[in-house]
């Protein structure tokens, strides 16, 4: 059934480079950037930007995302240790 693929989750990690961040769009997005140089758009829930962005702006972060259809849903995010 297609609905329910659509509606399915599964969660994830990305670990990479905050380096952009969009709070004047649709919903509100930052880019992490793996190792791979590859940017992973992830969707952060409303009045979370502030909190996130300016302590982890170009930082190394670990980021757990619920993945629904084309949708990363952020869950957690914290510095990466290396």
């Amino acid at each position: 059934d297609i609905r329910r693929k659509a509606t399915e989750t599964t969660t994830t990690q990305i670990v990479g480079r905050l380096k952009v961040a969009d709070e004047h769009s649709q919903r509100n997005n930052i880019s992490i950037i793996d190792e791979q140089n590859v940017p992973h758009r992830v969707v952060v829930p409303t009045g979370m930007m502030a909190d996130i962005v300016k302590p982890l702006w170009g930082a190394e972060v670990r980021v757990t995302v619920r993945v629904r259809g084309k949708l990363n849903l952020l869950e957690d995010i914290e510095k990466a240790i290396k």
